[in-house]
């Protein structure tokens, strides 16, 4: 690796002292320090370096060091409000005049409670577990040490290490190691040597360095990340790890020895690119050394001794309910016995089938999501039921041996690497009985008979009295009741190199409700999971399904991003402030309806009483009745119309201004479409070639209701027309409820059926 970056600092630290004596008696304030950075230094907490190794760094606010005087410590904290070269320490802290040392000062950057002073050395430690910081360290990783016999304290850097980048946005943890087995971190003596600079021996070594990113699940691509290490031999090199939620990758370097020095950070970009990634061995599998990795349970089993569920082969649901797989009248609505008669893919007879036939030459089981290999479907699609030759591999390279495991008879099957699995002697469905639990054990494989269409080939085994313990190959009916074993492959494992959304932005009202779809890419990828997440949750709400609520006026960015790979795509939402005009009236009017962004939209339609739009207006749809106008279960005053609660006003649950734009609006009432039609101007007019009313108050200002006609069942109707609910129910005639209805020669306050779809104004209370 080449070699940038070389920290070789000097830090002054000039100790203000009254006493000139070595020691005192008493309690004595500790000395305010004045600590000079040089220009040249590049080892403090706030680090910028370019690409010759040139830095320039600067003492933050409320950085901390350890001020050793002797063996007595005292905490310090820098006075600067602002980055500085040049800063105060400070402390309120007091020494032991006694015991204090004014002539052999220790300093030590960052402060730990833990590090001592023997008066001749420093015990500090290195974190093995350390915060990956994007074009920095960790304020208090980087260690530096001072010592002086008079009052000036120059620093220097105690460790090394790497710095490097990543090609990746997954990865979530870093591990570094060398391949000997040295130590690289933990606890060190730190002396300083003939030169003056800081040598560390080891008192308690770690042998692996860990790094996680600080605030974030993955790491960045493209920014610089550093680790710190001891200086050191790493004779065969080191190896690093790269995790990911899905994969590992490792870099082996091994080409010769590596010396980590001290003030040296050895430098290498995109060094995950150097790795090698493989598929992570999921928990619950076990590797037998095959050609395949064997899952420790059968599908639906939560342990190896479980049974679990029953398939016929190429279904992925089984016969029965849950709980009641050993019981025959625990069967599913409209399924039944394990016979051709219920099988899924029999054909018009019992000897001819609708798939995996002749017909089509398939003769093993389609996975992915929309296959017909149980495993694929339930654990996904690194997963799938083992084929006739895997089960081979493991009936003639392992050794097979009946046996007893938490009480239930099965087959330990141990393979030449030493580890198993156990396969419980399960029984199986033949028609509608239940058999030879616990006596045989049979499982399918996912291949078909190549020349019987209603066979398929699996793997059974029993230990029967008469004929002692058998294990075969074996050939059964499709539509019988079988265990499956999944298998877990990693060679289908596809990356994911992208995602993008539907929608790169989206212009929405307050209130508005919709739906962005993500594509990741590739169609075949393995991981397809999606995290969903909103800048600012306020203005704009996601679920994990992608359903999107616009909640208030501003600004987001919904952001869609890959579990697998760290890829992200964005939406930018942007919700217009909610205007209301004051028409000098006892409320203000909102500017547009509700679903509208601008006065002359039609917006949303809703009937009376619901809080969404629909694709049906009737009573069969509506949500206040079942079914029909004399069944009204809400806002009723008549008996003859359902059940009466005199309520003749809206709810706010209820009242669709309320739930959608928030509770500062609501529906206009009956009477305050009175005022409006009472106290303002009319005049019939034209905007952006909507027809409509310009309505002026009293004190001159105006709004703009457009037609919008009505939905009726699924049709728009009376197009010429404006109709707007009101939130008040017609009490005389509670099937309706009150509106307003306008068009070129009037406007009047009138009534309608409450199912219909009318749009709304709100007001502003």
């Amino acid at each position: 690796m080449k070699v940038l970056i070389s920290f070789a600092s000097s830090i002054i630290i000039i100790a203000s002292c009254t006493n000139t004596e070595s020691k005192t008696t008493g309690v004595v304030e500790a000395p305010p320090l004045y600590c000079l950075i040089e220009k040249e230094s590049v080892t403090r907490t706030t680090l910028s370096v370019d690409d010759e190794g040139v830095g320039t760094v600067y003492w933050k606010p409320s950085d901390c060091i350890t001020v050793f005087f002797g063996t007595e410590k005292v905490k310090y904290f820098s006075t600067n409000e602002d980055l500085a070269i040049n800063v105060v320490f400070d402390t309120t802290e007091k020494l032991d005049g006694q015991n204090a040392d004014f002539s052999n000062i220790w300093g030590l950057y960052p402060y730990n409670a833990d590090d001592t002073c023997n008066g001749s050395s420093v015990i500090t430690a290195i974190p093995s577990l350390q915060k990956g910081i994007e074009d920095s360290f960790d304020t208090n990783l980087f260690p530096m040490l001072a010592h002086s016999t008079s009052n000036e304290l120059h620093f220097n850097n105690v460790c090394g290490g790497i710095k490097f980048s990543l090609s990746r946005n997954d990865i979530r943890t870093i591990t570094f190691k060398g391949n000997n087995n040295e130590d690289i971190a933990g606890r060190v003596k730190v002396v300083i040597d003939e030169n003056g600079k800081p040598f560390t021996s080891i008192d308690s070594g770690e042998k692996v360095i860990t790094l996680k990113p600080q605030n974030r699940d993955t790491f960045t691509s493209g920014v610089d990340y550093y680790m710190v290490l001891l200086p050191c031999n790493l004779n065969n090199g080191f190896t690093m790890t790269f995790e990911t939620l899905e994969e590992i990758g490792v870099f082996n370097y091994c080409e010769g020895a590596i010396s980590i020095k001290r003030s040296i950070f050895s430098r290498k970009e995109n060094i995950d690119s150097y790795a090698s990634f493989t598929l992570k061995i999921p928990d619950g599998v076990v590797d037998l050394g095959l050609s395949v990795l064997w899952a420790e349970c059968n599908v639906g089993a939560n342990t190896p001794e479980e049974d679990g569920d029953y398939y016929a082969w190429g279904e992925t649901e089984t016969h029965y309910e849950a709980g009641h797989s050993h019981d025959i009248f625990g069967w599913k609505s409209g399924m039944g016995c394990y016979d051709d008669n219920w099988y899924k893919w029999r054909g018009e007879t019992n000897s001819t089938y609708k798939k995996y036939c002749a017909d089509d030459s398939l003769l093993v089981l389609e996975t992915g999501p929309n296959g017909d290999d149980v495993a694929s479907l339930r654990m996904g699609s690194s997963w799938r039921i083992p084929t006739d030759e895997e089960w081979t591999e493991l009936r003639t390279k392992c050794t097979w041996k009946w046996a007893t495991q938490n009480g239930v008879s099965g087959e330990i099957v141990t393979a030449k690497n030493g580890n198993s699995i156990f396969l419980p002697a399960a029984g199986e469905w033949l028609g509608g009985s239940f058999i030879t639990y616990g006596e045989a054990g049979n499982y399918w494989s996912s291949s078909r008979h190549p020349d019987m269409q209603h066979i398929a080939w699996g793997v059974d085994f029993w230990n029967y009295p008469s004929t002692g313990i058998v294990i075969q190959r074996s050939r059964h009916n499709r539509s019988y009741g079988h265990s499956v074993r999944p298998i877990f492959v990693r060679d289908v494992y596809s990356r994911v190199t992208g995602i993008s959304l539907d929608k790169p932005s989206v212009s929405a009202s307050v209130g508005e409700n919709f739906r962005l779809c993500a594509t990741v890419k590739p169609d075949n990828a393995t991981v397809k999971t999606v995290v969903w997440s909103s800048t600012n949750p306020t203005v704009a709400s996601v679920d994990d399904a992608g359903n999107v609520t616009v909640l208030s006026s501003g600004y987001a960015t919904i952001i869609a991003t890959t579990v697998s790979g760290g890829f992200s795509a964005t939406c930018e939402i942007v919700a217009p402030e909610l205007e209301h005009i004051d028409l000098g009236l006892s409320v203000e009017w909102a500017t547009y309806n509700i679903g509208a962004r601008n006065p002359e939209e039609t917006g949303d339609f809703y009937a009376w009483g619901e809080t969404a739009s629909k694709s049906e207006y009737n009573w069969t749809s509506y949500y206040y009745c079942n079914g029909t106008e004399i069944t009204l279960t809400k806002y009723c005053t008549s008996s003859t119309n359902g059940n009466i609660d005199n309520v003749t006003t809206l709810d706010a649950r209820d009242d669709v201004a309320q739930v959608r734009w928030g509770i500062n609006w609501r529906m206009p009432t009956k009477e305050e479409f009175d005022e409006l039609i009472s106290e303002c101007t009319w005049s019939w007019t034209i905007l952006n070639n909507v027809y409509g009313y310009c309505i002026t108050g009293p004190n001159h200002n105006s709004i703009f209701l457009p037609v919008t006609g009505y939905i009726d069942g699924s049709s728009l109707k009376g197009t010429s027309r404006g109709y707007y609910w009101s939130s008040t129910l017609d009490s005389e005639r509670p099937t309706h409820g009150k509106r307003i209805i306008f068009n070129s020669d009037s406007y009047v306050c009138a009534q309608a059926s409450r199912y219909y779809g009318f749009t709304v104004r709100p007001v502003y209370q």
